[in-house]
């Protein structure tokens, strides 16, 4: 057991785009277990007029489902966020469903779109003490590695570990990804996992990061960096 944690996963059947039905989830579970992770937190996308599921209903599914739980991971609940006007309201309102009941919470933009004062934005959302966590960051083209430079003390940024994968993913955000790796960019690797058909290629990119990065890069982006956000969760 490695105990890695994975701190972006789409496990919860049924209110999300991710698995498919709770065999499917246990089956998901087992899987991670033989990679060797301990703690996941369920992150289902809170996207407005699109995956959208109320916090009633994710947290029946995420009771039912730690219930049935056939390994010993550590279940979690949070939340993807689009950045979009709902998100905004909920930060204004000081709800944004967070990683747990951490600090920390799990975001996602545009792919396309740049994001007008997001600098300024992360600022002031961490100045109020919310600490944000940038999801799949190779995904987002405008983004530039200057870019986020510009930010870089004011967010917590994820790279998905198939990214490492020239087979399993665009060129463009491979070549990103191990740009922002080497220079030590990136804080957390995650799954992201939608099915089980995708953990070959997390076992294979967990090794890929190991043999290329060394242990000490994958016992840091997989255990020691996520626990802090495991250890700031409250009862």
């Amino acid at each position: 057991m490695s105990d890695y944690v994975d701190l972006h996963s789409h496990l919860l059947p049924g209110v999300d785009d991710g698995m498919t039905s709770l065999s499917e989830c246990l089956k998901a579970l087992r899987l991670y277990e033989n990679i060797g992770f301990s703690t996941i937190i369920c992150t289902p996308h809170q996207k407005q007029y699109s995956l959208n599921p109320s916090t009633d209903s994710l947290i029946e599914v995420f009771n039912a489902v730690c219930e049935e739980n056939p390994t010993k991971i550590k279940l979690h609940l949070g939340a993807e966020n689009y950045y979009d006007d709902q998100f905004l309201g909920r930060y204004f309102r000081r709800q944004i469903p967070t990683l747990g009941k951490s600090r920390f919470f799990l975001f996602e933009l545009s792919p396309t779109i740049p994001v007008p004062g997001l600098e300024r934005m992360l600022y002031e959302i961490n100045v109020t003490g919310f600490i944000p966590v940038l999801a799949h960051v190779e995904r987002y083209g405008w983004l530039e590695k200057k870019d986020i430079k510009l930010f870089r003390e004011n967010v917590r940024i994820c790279g998905n570990l198939t990214s490492v994968l020239k087979s399993q993913t665009p060129d463009d955000r491979h070549h990103k990804l191990i740009k922002l790796l080497k220079s030590d960019y990136i804080d957390f690797m995650t799954t992201d996992i939608h099915s089980t058909d995708l953990f070959p290629g997390i076992e294979k990119a967990v090794k890929w990061l190991t043999k290329n990065f060394g242990d000490d890069t994958t016992e840091r982006l997989l255990h020691s960096n996520p626990m802090e956000i495991i250890n700031d969760i409250h009862p």
